[in-house]
């Protein structure tokens, strides 16, 4: 690979690794929701007592656990930890504010019972205030760890509860958190908050291939530098000693062409005849960035610096969506 195209090389990959780390910050800096969401998806709700009888003058009369009870419904709810952060309760990082989460029902609806589906951390519920209410206690609640379970509830005839079970409170219990209601339909739902969207599995390869790339530049810019560096001091001692050896050569060979006198004299960089000079020749850089000039190295420095930049926030970043 010639002189010429490694230049070409490098300058061409220093501005999309220039790029790439622009880019890299802007993400980084894009404001992103830190907020903690704890989400609550009601799904498969069903009336088991509603049963049609042929007979008008047949009567059912139905029992659960031994109890007569009417209009009983049965759904399942699953919890889980939306955030990318651990819930505590307990000791002193706790990031919830109550010792138990209470999910409230709405009006007229009454709980029962409950039935555990599957668990992904432990803890333990409890039906309170009369079956108005559904605690939830543990200690540390992962991200992505979800609580699945059956609830029984009774339903006064008015009330409506195709749409939630369960209602909002007003209280905060989640330190910077909400706890968020759905009703699942079949739909999947999607957050879009900034690019929160994103997969976290999906944004910790992005980032580990970003460090790698941003890497590589880093490397080539830092190389590109120190031999920008040593060029600059051997050229400076080329000219030392050589250039008015140089000049004179120049003056003698191309006594006849004033042009191109002219064009070498004190300018060895373009002449290319070094063969016919009997002397040392003029230092050839494979990477050049014009450091006599000053503005192509600092420009490398500049961008040398917003890569490392990028790279640790991008690292800090990564290790950050690990729990």
């Amino acid at each position: 690979m010639t002189h010429q195209k490694i230049k070409n090389f490098i300058s061409t990959f220093g501005v999309f690794g220039s790029l790439a780390s622009i880019i890299a910050l802007i993400i980084i800096f894009i404001p992103k929701s830190n907020t903690l969401e704890l989400s609550a998806t009601t799904s498969l709700i069903e009336n088991l007592t509603d049963y049609q009888l042929n007979d008008p003058d047949l009567k059912a009369k139905y029992f659960y656990k031994g109890d007569t009870i009417a209009n009983l419904w049965k759904a399942v709810i699953e919890f889980e930890n939306k955030s990318e952060e651990t819930f505590v309760i307990s000791d002193k990082l706790r990031n919830i504010i109550v010792d138990s989460l209470e999910f409230n029902m709405s009006e007229g609806v009454i709980m029962i019972d409950k039935k555990t589906i599957s668990e992904d951390f432990p803890n333990n519920t409890k039906i309170t205030d009369g079956g108005k209410s559904l605690c939830l206690n543990f200690e540390q609640w992962r991200p992505g760890e979800k609580l699945k379970m059956f609830i029984y509830f009774q339903v006064k005839d008015t009330v409506n509860v195709k749409d939630n079970i369960f209602i909002a409170s007003e209280n905060r219990p989640i330190v910077n958190g909400d706890i968020k209601y759905f009703y699942e339909n079949g739909n999947e739902k999607v957050e879009t908050n900034n690019y929160s969207f994103i997969p976290s599995q999906v944004r910790k390869v992005a980032y580990v291939l970003m460090i790698i790339g941003l890497g590589l530049v880093e490397v080539l810019f830092i190389i590109a530098m120190i031999s920008s560096v040593i060029g600059y001091y051997r050229r400076k001692d080329w000219r030392r000693s050589e250039l008015l050896k140089f000049n004179q050569f120049i003056i003698k060979y191309y006594k006849d062409s004033k042009e191109e006198r002219d064009s070498f004299l004190n300018n060895p960089r373009y002449f290319y005849l070094w063969s016919k000079y009997d002397g040392e020749e003029y230092p050839e850089l494979d990477i050049e960035y014009n450091v006599e000039k000053g503005i192509s190295l600092f420009f490398a420095e500049l961008f040398t610096l917003i890569g490392l930049v990028s790279i640790t926030i991008i690292i800090i970043d990564l290790i950050l969506l690990f729990p």
